[in-house]
């Protein structure tokens, strides 16, 4: 018996089918003179499709890391304004907390608050808001990414 694997059906097959060349009733439904591309193709985990202008957006995506300052009251509502020159109000804002520790802090202070914000895109800048069911006082550190 041979034993081969097939990387388009992903396992191995027990016999060799051929080399090819020769003649099939139909492929994917289609009959005749028959030409695939990726859109013939099933997307399935870990094995999707991207276009070019896809794969080059992803690619430049990145992560922004900056200090925000709660003062010494405590607050469980606020907002600043982040300056960012790559900022127009055609984009979106994503915010997320950052684990590294803000100036004059120690650990990730975030793991023990629930922490909500929102950004939206200006000229130049963005408008982040913060909204928590604690109030936090000091310094703290976010990411933000602007798509």
């Amino acid at each position: 018996m041979t034993v081969k694997y097939d990387p388009i059906l992903d396992k191995v097959r027990e016999k060799d089918t051929g080399t090819g060349g020769g003649s099939v009733d139909s492929v994917n439904g289609q009959t005749g003179a028959v030409v695939l591309d990726t859109g013939d193709l099933n997307e399935v985990t870990d094995k999707n499709f991207v276009t070019d202008a896809e794969k080059a957006k992803i690619g430049s995506l990145s992560l922004t890391e900056v200090e925000i300052d709660f003062g010494t009251i405590l607050t469980p509502i606020t907002s600043w304004t982040i300056a960012d020159a790559a900022i127009d109000v055609s984009k979106k804002i994503l915010v997320f907390l950052s684990p590294n520790p803000a100036t004059d802090r120690v650990g990730n202070d975030w793991e023990l608050d629930n922490a909500f914000f929102t950004g939206l895109a200006g000229a130049g800048n963005f408008a982040l808001s913060f909204l928590s069911g604690t109030k936090i006082i000091g310094k703290r550190n976010i990411y933000y990414q602007v798509i």
